[in-house]
């Protein structure tokens, strides 16, 4: 079982995916998403993917490795190794790790970041038998359209309409000024320092960041809600689809900036995107669920629940470096 290269052919990406899938349950990846991840991938930096098969054809393990998109640092990389639940304790996840030190060797590197969840006490003991530390909980929690109620919100909703400012789809947004998205990037880039992260984050490029805006099936324009001073965009509020199942969709970014806040406009935003919610119907019949995820500090965590969403296990990022930040 040796490792190897992976080949971007059809068949290399179904095992891979199948791989994933049979580890992330509950939130599956398509072949689709991951190509155009590929293909969005900078050209300039380092994106690499592995496979061990078993006899069978199967993808018993891989793992991806990258630099970080989030960081300007040339010498830290981000890693993830997934293995089959029956094909554990044979050490391909060691064998995984060991060959992608060895490949970024050649960059010097300086720093390692990966994840894993806390309800998967293998990955969180592999991380930390290698001296990797926690750096940052992702609070992932879930809500069922079906249950919310917007009823709830009615005054902050009209508190937020009588100061001025209007809610509008990005759908509405783009046909009213079709070069509207850059003026959504500078608001992500003004927001983005206030975003709890263990490390300062970097602006990608407005030219890489606007690809995943291009062709997107999983963009869902009638759920990405925009909100609107005049002609300033004040804040946006993401819902993305799935290309995997129709019974899931993904909360993205969620950002107001700072003038705007403490009036109740990033829960408004959300609740014209949960009725939006409300409106669709996946192959189970049911409207699809809502999965995102906040840093546990984050107030955006808060608002979520009071919306009615229910924590589930959190992503725990941890990391490894010449820069490490030191232990609470």
């Amino acid at each position: 079982m040796d490792i190897r290269p992976f080949d971007k052919t059809k068949a290399d990406y179904e095992r891979y995916v199948s791989l994933r899938n049979s580890i992330i349950t509950d939130q599956p990846a398509s072949v689709s998403f991951e190509q155009r991840f590929d293909d969005e991938w900078p050209a300039d930096l380092v994106h690499e993917r592995l496979l061990i098969d078993g006899a069978d054809g199967r993808a018993l393990a891989g793992a991806e490795y990258n630099h970080l998109l989030w960081s300007d640092q040339p010498r830290k990389f981000g890693f993830n190794i997934f293995v089959r639940q029956d094909a554990r304790r044979q050490g391909l996840g060691t064998r995984l790790y060991r060959h992608i030190l060895q490949e970024l060797a050649g960059h010097a590197p300086i720093g390692f970041e990966t994840k894993t969840r806390e309800d998967w006490p293998d990955g969180v003991q592999f991380l930390k038998n290698r001296g990797y530390q926690l750096v940052n909980r992702q609070q992932q929690s879930e809500l069922d359209p079906a249950d919310f109620d917007a009823a709830r919100f009615a005054e902050t909703m009209a508190s937020v309409a009588a100061s001025g400012l209007v809610l509008k789809t990005l759908g509405q947004v783009l046909e009213a000024d079709p070069a509207a998205l850059r003026r959504l990037y500078d608001l992500e880039i003004a927001v983005m320092p206030d975003v709890p992260w263990y490390s300062e984050m970097s602006a990608r490029p407005f030219d890489q960041w606007a690809r995943s805006y291009k062709d997107n099936s999983d963009l869902l324009t009638g759920g990405y809600i925009v909100a609107l001073d005049g002609e300033e965009i004040a804040g946006l509020s993401q819902l993305w689809g799935s290309q995997a199942t129709d019974t899931l969709l993904y909360t993205g970014f969620t950002g107001v900036k700072r003038p705007y806040r403490q009036r109740g406009l990033a829960t408004a935003m959300k609740v014209r995107a949960l009725q939006y919610a409300q409106t669709l119907v996946a192959s189970d019949g049911s409207p699809p669920r809502i999965v995102t995820s906040n840093e546990e500090s984050n107030p955006m965590l808060q608002i979520n629940l009071r919306l009615g969403f229910q924590e589930r296990p959190a992503w725990l990022i941890y990391y490894r470096g010449r820069d490490m930040p030191r232990q609470q």
